[in-house]
């Protein structure tokens, strides 16, 4: 080509060629996530637990120290934050004693011979229903020991009867013994200290050591049966008072379920 055209080649050639380059920029398509709250042990509520326990429970008052036979309940709590929790509970305490005191002679040991054997004592049935509502704190926010300590208030229901309860006919002044039964209500406040320990997420333990003290006594009073004409129906009243103001001190231990 540089030699010059040819004869005949003058038809063939074209205007020299620009060769460009065009780029375009695909759009980006930009989707918003939508927003989720992240869970937190923060919110109210976010955290349900269900506490079933069982444990050992001793009534010390100034003349008895007695301890609880079946002792067991359940607790139903929720966290204010993660330090904070409130919750309802139900408790139920039973247990056996013997009433050596009414060992007096009252009719020439008829009374005696008539309930006993060998000038032994009436065996008395404690019963014990008790409500309550509680706050607890959280010392340390650990995942997996959470130790607290927590108060509460609670409304108990309480029976107390003999557990022979035969009539006795040979007593020659027209005394009733047989069929006396107290049953009273009263308020207590309760302190505790104790930790949970998580296995999982959603199950662990419980461990907690529990104080309980009456508030005034008793609020309300049945008697079954009137002490003036049974003897031992007074001596029923007597200790439900004690009882109703003493000091209980419980172990419990438990299962653990977060929902």
């Amino acid at each position: 080509m540089s030699e010059g055209l040819k004869n005949g080649c003058e038809d063939y050639v074209k205007a020299p060629r620009e060769d460009r380059v065009t780029t375009k920029q695909a759009a980006v398509k930009v989707t918003e996530a939508p927003l989720v709250a992240p869970q937190s042990s923060d919110n109210f509520g976010s955290t349900i637990k269900v506490l079933p326990y069982t444990g050992m429970t001793s009534f010390i008052t100034d003349n008895e120290n007695l301890e609880g036979g079946l002792v067991g309940g359940v607790n139903v709590e929720t966290n204010v934050n993660s330090r904070f929790s409130i919750g309802m509970g139900f408790n139920y305490t039973s247990m056996n004693t013997t009433d050596y005191g009414n060992n007096n002679d009252y009719f020439n040991q008829a009374y005696i011979r008539s309930y006993t054997s060998n000038f032994g004592g009436r065996e008395i049935e404690y019963s014990n229903m008790n409500f309550d509502v509680y706050s607890k704190f959280f010392i340390v926010k650990n995942k997996r020991f959470r130790p607290y300590i927590g108060a509460g208030l609670g409304y108990n229901r309480s029976s107390l009867n003999y557990t022979t309860n035969n009539n006795n006919t040979f007593n020659p002044y027209g005394y009733s013994f047989g069929n006396e039964e107290v049953t009273t209500s009263s308020v207590n406040m309760e302190l505790m200290v104790g930790s949970e320990i998580k296995f999982t997420e959603s199950i662990g333990a419980n461990l907690e050591l529990n104080y309980v003290r009456g508030l005034g006594g008793n609020i309300s009073n049945e008697n079954r049966q009137n002490s003036f004409f049974s003897p031992d129906q007074q001596r029923l009243e007597d200790l439900s008072s004690e009882l109703s103001e003493a000091n209980i001190v419980s172990i419990f231990a438990g299962l653990l379920v977060e929902f």
